[in-house]
This record gives C-alpha cells, structure tokens and sequence, in this order.
C-alpha cells in the first residue's frame, strides 16, 4: 500500500507535497522523539500502530505522545484502514512481538488524550461461516464531490466495518450511516489543538478503495487544491485552516516492511 500511496500523492500533488517512506522503527522512533512540526503521517499497518522502542509495552505513553504530537505540533495522523491503534507492534520488544493488541482501549485512550472522544462502533458480525457487515455506508457530499474531483473512483454504498461514534459534529466525512439515534463517520476529520486525527474504517476492501480515502483524507486536511473540479481554470481549495500549514507539506508514510535477517532493521507489522 505504501509504494502504490506514494505514487498517487505525488502525481496529484506533486508542487504540494514532499512523500518519504519510513523504513524501520528506529527512524519512526526519532521522529516521535524530535516532533516536527506540521507532519502529515499516514499509518499504513492497518489497526497496529509500531511503538518505538524506548516505549517498552506502555501503550499509554505512547499514546498520549501521538495525542500531545497532534495537538501541540500540529501533526495530521491518516489512519485509513480498520480499527486503528488496536494493536502496537515491534519485534524488537519482549512482551510485544509482532502484533500485541490493547483492544478498544486504544483508540478510546487516545481520543480522550486528544479532547476528542470518539468510540469506534463495530458494524459487522459472525454469521457462523463468515464476517458479515450489518449496514452499508453511504457517500456523503463532500465524499462525492472531493472523490470526483480527485477522478478516483468510490461506491455510493460501501461495507465500513469500524465507523467512529464522535461526542461532536467531525469537521469533515467522507461516509456516513445514520442509525435510529447516532449517526457514525467514516473517512472523518477531527481536529485537536492544531492538528487533525483522520480514521478509514474501510477493512474488508479493495487496495484501491483504501489508497482512495488515504488520498482523499490527506487532501482535505492540508487543503490541497484539488486538481480537478467543475470549474475551468481554478483548482478548489478545501480548507479546514490550521495554525500553519508549510508550502510543501511533507508527508511520512510509515511501511511495511518483511522481516530480514537482522532483527535490528526490522518494523513489525
């Protein structure tokens, strides 16, 4: 997903934006540890989230460094696929391994370190063969005309199986499914302190699909002029203003990467 993800966003935004692949824990670890400012990243290992070393098993602390990275340095933080932050990993870490899940106390932990509680809410289940999704998301208009004007191609009707429940009104989304009293978000925006925490929620999808509301989430949140719209000669710029945006954002992608020989180089996902 990262390499297909790096392409896409440069051939869109090519002016706008600067991509790097982060290839092992030790350079995602610096980066929690320095925190530039203004980072976009965008979390590619799906409902796991790699923990830097120095972090150990404590989840909560590095939890709560994402949130304070969000909120104070203005970090956008795409995750497009599935539960995220259900799981850390780092195979480096004893007690951790691969894959080492936190359950629903992740993103919950995290969305009240951020100030913006959020719940995601389960929309599938186990019919005894198969996981089946309970109810399809709809496209909202935003979604309909940002995906159009990007010429990337989403249903109107999609199998979201984590949409978020959100104590407020998101600032942007890109799917909705009302129920009886709630209605839940997918492909959403919610901005805390100066930064954004964007959420997919799209699992059981095509890789197309997920590379979709990558982009299309990374735009809206830099308010990337979109670079086809109805008008004849103006891009749309759709702004959700933040405290400062760079010229050229730069934008991390955080990959997979396959086990090699030396444990050392290795970024569990």
């Amino acid at each position: 997903m990262a390499l297909e993800l790096e392409r896409v966003l440069s051939s869109l935004f090519r002016d706008s934006v600067s991509v790097v692949i982060i290839r092992s824990i030790d350079e995602w670890g610096s980066l929690i540890r320095v925190g530039p400012e203004g980072l976009v990243v965008v979390n590619t290992h799906g409902e796991l989230v790699p923990i830097p070393m120095e972090y150990g098993k404590d989840w909560r602390a590095f939890y709560s460094r994402l949130a304070e990275l969000i909120r104070e340095r203005g970090w956008i933080f795409v995750n497009p696929v599935g539960c995220g932050f259900y799981f850390v990993g780092n195979a480096r870490v004893e007690g951790v391994g691969d894959r080492y899940a936190v359950g629903l106390d992740g993103p919950v932990y995290l969305s009240v370190a951020l100030g913006r509680p959020f719940l995601p809410y389960q929309q599938y289940a186990w019919t005894g063969d198969r996981f089946m999704v309970l109810r399809k998301s709809r496209l909202s208009m935003m979604g309909r005309q940002v995906f159009s004007a990007l010429r990337l191609s989403m249903p109107e009707e999609v199998d979201i199986e984590w949409p978020l429940l959100t104590a407020d009104q998101p600032e942007w989304y890109l799917y909705e499914l009302e129920l009886e009293n709630a209605t839940l978000y997918a492909g959403v925006c919610m901005r805390a302190g100066k930064g954004i925490l964007c959420w997919g929620g799209l699992t059981a999808r095509p890789l197309e699909e997920k590379i979709s509301i990558a982009v299309a989430m990374v735009a809206l949140s830099l308010g990337l002029p979109l670079p086809r719209t109805n008008q004849a000669d103006h891009g749309t710029r759709w702004a959700l203003p933040l405290a400062a945006v760079a010229a050229v954002a730069l934008i991390v992608i955080l990959k997979h990467m396959k086990r090699s020989k030396k444990r050392s180089k290795d970024l569990m996902c």
